[in-house]
């Protein structure tokens, strides 16, 4: 039987964004980037990734995948950013430009029109402190913004609301884990962490994985932290993450004489280790698109307390999957996480119905969706 040859043509895609993480260590947009590359399918995707800045933390992930790296050391307003775009654009043999965060976006747009190269802005979050410069740049960009992805409705009602985006030129693609390697560690492996972090194992922990920075409201959540110790003095509050506010957080602690059951931790690789020896997890953000943090404690099946801010809401119910408070409000927070120590029937059914839920955002129907717009916005079928 003869063999049909394999079609040679494979679409160009140039991903780029700004930076992967904080002082190279993964975060954010660089997480998503290592968790969807290296499963786009490389028999009809070439993938070339460019970071303006800090791009070690995302580049060391993608070792051995096949997608080239270009990192650019460029600031925010290099205007040598163009250049660097309209040669890789040439060089590479692009046919579709995939930007992330706001300098990409901004020159890469530009270079998408130059060049006559179909251009993707994707939206992560809901502008939360959003720039004058990037208002001035978005008005002036409006008409040349050909596609856009946002990661939730809401981050899609953001876009047309504060970056002028046309609402038909946005689809909604939620972020997806690869939830095969979001596995619930037993518990000796769960102990030898709690011991390499000097915890101790009889001891409830209220953790979180995040940056440190003050739209995550980590400042909020050691408040709670005060409450919750008054009447559960035997609980750990557990900060897993880096950013510029962490000295600031530390002497918050420090200040509210809690600093004896807070640890911060740093930087963690292990996601699903760490979030295997939580009782609670919590996300204390004044503004969130799709978290990804919020999906990796569903797919561990752990009981969640959130803020009801944008994707949030659209992914959890309270009561249900989650127990929601509005931000900013570290009463509330401390009730429900003293409400869900108390009682383990309540925390296993909450983390139940989330891991049910979790199975919607799986990184495999993530893919497929984008690799689908990928070839609709290239106008190119290769199927």
């Amino acid at each position: 039987m003869n063999q049909i040859p394999q079609n040679p043509f494979k679409i160009n895609i140039l991903v780029a964004a700004d930076h992967g993480g904080y002082k190279g260590k993964l975060a954010g947009v660089g997480r998503y980037l290592s968790y969807t590359l290296p499963h786009i399918d490389q028999t009809r995707f070439n993938v070339i990734l460019v970071i303006l800045r800090d791009g070690g933390s995302v580049s060391g992930r993608l070792e051995g995948t096949g997608i080239k790296v270009f990192k650019l050391q460029r600031k925010k307003f290099d205007f040598f950013t163009l250049k660097d775009f309209l040669t890789i654009i040439k060089t590479e043999n692009v046919h579709l430009l995939h930007l992330h965060q706001y300098a990409c976006s901004n020159f890469g747009r530009i270079a998408g029109k130059l060049k006559n190269v179909p251009t993707i802005v994707h939206c992560h979050d809901l502008n939360y402190d959003y720039p004058w410069y990037q208002r001035l740049s978005d008005r002036i960009l409006k008409n040349i913004t050909q596609y856009a992805v946002a990661v939730s409705e809401s981050v899609k009602a953001s876009c047309v609301r504060t970056r002028a985006m046309d609402p038909e030129k946005i689809i909604v693609i939620p972020n997806g884990i690869p939830s095969e390697s979001m596995k619930h560690l037993n518990r000796e492996k769960c102990q030898a962490i709690k011991l390499r972090l000097g915890l101790k194992k009889d001891y409830k922990i209220v953790g979180t994985i995040t940056r440190m920075h003050a739209v995550k409201g980590n400042d909020v959540l050691l408040k709670a932290a005060h409450i919750v110790l008054q009447t559960l003095p035997d609980t750990y509050f557990v900060f897993a993450g880096d950013g510029p506010l962490m000295e600031n957080l530390k002497d918050l602690a420090r200040n509210l004489g809690i600093w004896r059951n807070v640890f911060f931790i740093g930087f963690q690789k292990d996601v699903a280790g760490i979030l295997s020896i939580f009782d609670i997890k919590v996300i204390a953000s004044d503004s969130e698109g799709c978290s990804l943090a919020l999906l990796e404690a569903m797919a561990l099946g752990k009981a969640l307390v959130a803020t009801q801010m944008g994707g949030i809401k659209e992914i959890v119910s309270q009561g249900v999957s989650a127990e929601l408070v509005s931000p900013q409000n570290p009463e509330a927070m401390a009730d429900k996480i003293i409400s869900l120590l108390q009682n383990k029937n309540i925390r296993e059914k909450l983390g139940s119905n989330a891991y049910k839920e979790a199975g919607k955002y799986t990184l495999r129907s993530h893919i497929r969706m984008l690799e689908k717009f990928y070839e609709d916005a290239a106008g190119i079928n290769i199927n």
